[in-house]
């Protein structure tokens, strides 16, 4: 299934269509339904890149090199990533925890991450980061569409056969991704 939204007002006007609505010409408009289908798309979006915390191969920056500050060790995350993991010097992957923005050692209860340091003076880590709408894979983009578009008809208690055609849909969008 090929739904070829490319642009985020392309999204918009996919999902108010999903609902019996008119499409729109601008996403600034001020139009309650245009604010809500934009809030299901986001929502739709971030839940399909996060996927549990493993992110896809469009999202999923491996090899990611970090030096924790000198002076405290803490390390600060990118403000779009969605989950982080760290490697050890072994190239096991293990989850790290993060509060806020900032790497959090669970063993020693702390923000210095100069213990977890590498043999080459960095934190190894796999980021999984939140792209724009615009910047996603068409099959990403095809699959949050269908997304929020079955959150919006769902929100609205739209009828439930019209609803399962919305969940089949999103259902084969997402085997694209």
């Amino acid at each position: 299934m090929q739904l070829y939204v490319n642009t985020r007002l392309d999204c918009i006007n996919y999902v108010l269509s999903g609902i019996g609505l008119a499409p729109v010409d601008s996403e600034d408009e001020f139009n309650l339904d245009v604010a809500q289908a934009g809030g299901f798309i986001d929502k739709a979006s971030r839940s399909i890149q996060n996927n549990k915390g493993k992110g896809y191969w469009f999202n999923r920056e491996k090899n990611h090199k970090m030096a924790p500050d000198p002076v405290n060790g803490n390390i600060l995350m990118p403000n779009n990533f969605l989950s982080v993991y760290r490697y050890d010097n072994f190239n096991r992957q293990v989850k790290i925890a993060t509060r806020g923005r900032a790497l959090y050692d669970t063993n020693s209860h702390g923000f210095d991450m100069r213990g977890l340091v590498n043999n080459d003076g960095y934190v190894h880590l796999m980021i999984v980061t939140q792209l724009e709408f615009g910047d996603l894979p068409q099959t990403a983009k095809d699959a949050v569409a269908a997304t929020a578009t079955l959150l919006f008809a769902r929100s609205i208690e739209m009828e439930v056969n019209r609803v399962r055609v919305l969940a089949d849909e999103a259902a084969e969008a997402m085997w694209g991704v």
